[in-house]
C-alpha cells in the first residue's frame, strides 16, 4: 500500500503549478492532442471543400454553352467523361468508350461542327441520318458507302446524350426525334479453306505485304475483334507458355477477357511483330505489339488504328480478287476454322470470348456437320473393311 501524506500532496501539486508557471509560454503555443487533431481535421475538411468546390465547376454546365458549336460543346463533353483517377483504375468511361466517342463526333462534325448548340433542331438530325444512310456524308476525297441503321443510331446517340449536356434538348425534339430500325446483322462471311491458304500465299509473297500476312495468321489462330488484336500491348503476350492476353481494356465487354493459347504459327508470327515493334522502340510491357505511325514517326504509347493496316490489306485482297473480305472477318474466319474441326462450342466461345446466340448456333451447327461427316466416314471404312475381309 502507498501511503500519501497531506503535505506530500500538497509539495506535488505546488511543484506542477511552479513548472506551468515557467513554462507558460510553451503551453500557450502548444496544442493539446485533441487540439491538434481538430485543427487536422479542419484542414482536411478545407482541402476537401476547396477540391469538391473545384468539381462542381466541372460538373456545372456553363449558360453559354447553347452558344457554342457543336464542336466545341462535344469536346467539353468528352472532355466531361475523360475523368481518370491518379490510380488510373477508377473512370467513367473505358478507353475504348471515349475512343468509340470520339470516332462519333467526327461524324456528326461534318454536320453539326459549325453550328450553335441552341440552333439545333429536329431537321438537321433527321438529314443527317438521310445523308449518312444513302452514303452522301463522308471525308472530302473518300469513296461514299453507306452506313448501317445500328452505327447511325449510335452517332445520333451521341448527338442527343451532348444536347442533353448542354440543356439543348427541347420538347420539341423528343417528340420528333425517331431512331432509325434497328438492322439484325446477318451471318458474316467467312474464307473458306481454300482461300484461307490462297491470302496467306499471297501475303507472304510480298516485302511490304509481310506485317498483313503476320497480322493475319496471329488472327486466324487466336480468334480475335480487330479492336482487341490492335490493342495489344507487349506485356499482353506470355512468350513462356505461349499465351495471348486479352483484357477487358480492349474488350466490347467483361465476358471477352481471356487467354488464348498460341499454335506454333501464331507463336512465329508474335516473334515477327515484336521484332518489328523493337525497330520502332516499343518494348516496354505497356506499349503496344502494333504502335501508331504518322509521317513515319512511331508513338510506342498509341495503337495503331484500323488504317494502318488498310492500304497493303487492300492490294493483297485486290490481287487475289477476295474484295469483301476485311480485317474485321478474321475472327469470324478463325472460329469457323475451329468449328469444321468439331471444336465443341464452349471451347470456341472460351477462345473467341462471348458470341451472339445467332453466331454460337452457327458455330454448333458447323461443328456438329463436321462431326457427323467424321463419323460418316469412320462408318463408310469399316463397310469397306467387312467386305474386303
Amino acid at each position: 500500500m502507498h501511503s500519501y501524506s497531506q503535505n506530500g500532496i500538497r509539495k506535488n501539486l505546488d511543484n506542477g503549478a511552479n513548472w506551468r508557471l515557467q513554462n507558460s509560454d510553451t503551453l500557450r503555443g502548444a496544442a493539446s492532442p485533441m487540439q491538434a487533431l481538430a485543427t487536422e481535421e479542419s484542414a482536411s475538411a478545407g482541402e476537401f471543400s476547396r477540391q469538391s468546390e473545384e468539381a462542381l465547376s466541372m460538373l456545372t454546365v456553363p449558360q453559354e454553352l447553347r452558344r457554342y458549336t457543336f464542336a466545341v460543346a462535344a469536346d467539353k463533353w468528352i472532355e466531361y467523361k475523360s475523368f481518370v483517377s491518379p490510380s488510373g483504375r477508377a473512370r467513367f468511361v473505358s478507353p475504348r468508350g471515349i475512343d468509340d466517342l470520339r470516332q462519333y463526333v467526327r461524324a456528326l462534325n461534318r454536320v453539326f461542327g459549325t453550328l450553335q448548340m441552341g440552333a439545333i433542331h429536329a431537321g438537321h438530325i433527321r438529314q443527317f441520318q438521310l445523308m449518312r444512310a444513302s452514303g452522301k456524308l463522308h471525308p472530302e476525297g473518300k469513296p461514299e458507302r453507306q452506313i448501317s441503321p445500328n452505327k447511325i443510331n449510335q452517332e445520333v446517340g451521341t448527338l442527343v446524350r451532348i444536347l442533353k449536356f448542354a440543356h439543348c434538348w427541347t420538347r420539341s425534339l423528343e417528340e420528333t426525334y425517331m431512331p432509325l430500325q434497328r438492322e439484325e446483322s446477318d451471318i458474316p462471311r467467312a474464307l473458306s479453306p481454300a482461300e484461307q491458304h490462297q491470302w496467306l500465299l499471297t501475303a507472304s509473297s510480298r516485302a511490304e505485304w509481310q506485317f498483313v500476312y503476320w497480322y493475319s495468321l496471329l488472327g486466324l489462330d487466336c480468334p480475335m475483334s480487330t479492336n482487341e488484336q490492335r490493342g495489344l500491348r507487349i506485356g499482353d503476350l506470355d512468350v513462356h507458355n505461349n499465351l495471348v492476353m486479352v483484357r477487358v481494356r480492349n474488350s466490347k465487354n467483361k465476358y471477352r477477357t481471356r487467354s488464348i493459347p498460341m499454335s506454333d504459327s501464331a507463336r512465329w508470327a508474335v516473334d515477327m511483330l515484336l521484332a518489328r515493334a523493337a525497330t520502332a522502340k516499343s518494348t516496354a510491357p505497356h506499349q503496344y505489339l502494333m504502335p501508331f505511325r504518322k509521317a513515319h514517326i512511331w508513338n510506342p504509347d498509341q495503337p495503331m488504328t484500323v488504317s494502318g493496316i488498310k492500304r497493303h490489306w487492300n492490294e493483297v485482297r485486290e490481287a487475289i480478287g477476295l474484295t469483301w473480305f476485311r480485317p474485321y472477318d478474321l475472327r469470324h474466319t478463325s472460329c469457323t476454322r475451329y468449328a469444321e474441326a468439331g471444336t465443341a462450342i464452349a471451347v470456341i466461345m472460351s477462345l473467341a470470348g462471348h458470341v451472339t446466340r445467332k453466331m454460337s448456333d452457327h458455330y454448333t451447327h458447323i461443328s456438329e456437320q463436321a462431326k457427323r461427316k467424321a463419323v460418316q466416314n469412320v462408318s463408310l471404312k469399316s463397310v469397306v473393311h467387312s467386305a474386303t475381309a
